[in-house]
């Protein structure tokens, strides 16, 4: 099996898993928040609160109907535009956002944009960065994308020990000046389709998470993130037909 079939394998496994969002909220306009989930495997239905009660929260369901956890709507909402933030930043906790990161843990997204994937490869990129030892595998769809991240990553490898694997199309990656403590590996097409992030978990398994994601339309991906070891191993086993 190719590394791409892995990938596109992946994807349909964690596809067939489809979440249910309770949603209890007093008013429609903040019940309306969660609705954009409709699109994203998820099933949401409502429950009414009544006026002047609690704040509005949802109750997350996983494949099986069981309870897997809940969030305020303020967290959903910073979910659905999040903060671009960098590991070494300290000025904001995203314990919300980071909650509801762990409850859809292997959902799959549909329709999320850049800024979303940006943000929650950060989260991924953070778990790194504190862990600071392991092994990181980013794969980048364009030279033009990589060089956005250049100086980040440049950081993430001198400030850290860890080894940062970095995978892309051969008609960019070939020709790319090296970059220290950045290993460089050219990705055939089945792969460089996909915008990925793997974190060993640096000796910790708790600490293992991933990122695959391919794009369907212009700035419009479909994909999902893992805190499973056993997922973030078979994504390393491909990576590493990759690199021989």
């Amino acid at each position: 099996m190719t590394d791409g079939e892995v990938f596109a394998d992946l994807l349909g496994e964690v596809e067939a898993r489809r979440r249910e969002f309770v949603v209890y909220a007093a008013d429609e306009a903040e019940a309306d928040v969660v609705a954009g989930f409709d699109t994203r495997n998820v099933t949401v239905t409502h429950r009414s609160l009544p006026s002047g009660g609690p704040p509005g929260f949802v109750v997350i369901r996983g494949p099986d109907g069981r309870f897997a956890g809940s969030v305020g709507i303020p967290e959903v909402r910073e979910f659905l535009s999040p903060p671009i933030r960098r590991p070494w930043d300290d000025d904001w906790t995203g314990g919300g956002y980071r909650a509801l990161l762990a409850v859809l843990d292997e959902a799959l997204f549909v329709s999320f944009d850049r800024r979303q994937l940006l943000a929650t490869s950060r989260e991924i990129e953070d778990r790194a960065w504190r862990a600071g030892r392991g092994t990181l595998r980013v794969g980048f769809q364009s030279r033009a994308s990589f060089e956005l991240q250049l100086a980040f990553y440049r950081r993430l490898a001198a400030d850290t020990d860890l080894d940062v694997h970095v995978y892309g199309s051969p008609d960019w990656i070939r020709d790319r000046p090296s970059i220290e403590g950045v290993t460089l590996h050219e990705a055939p097409e089945g792969l460089a389709a996909y915008w990925f992030l793997a974190f060993d978990g640096g000796g910790e398994a708790e600490n293992a998470c991933a990122l695959v994601a391919e794009e369907w339309y212009p700035d419009d991906y479909r994909g999902f993130w893992s805190y499973d070891a056993g997922t973030v191993e078979r994504i390393y086993d491909a990576l590493g037909a990759v690199e021989g």
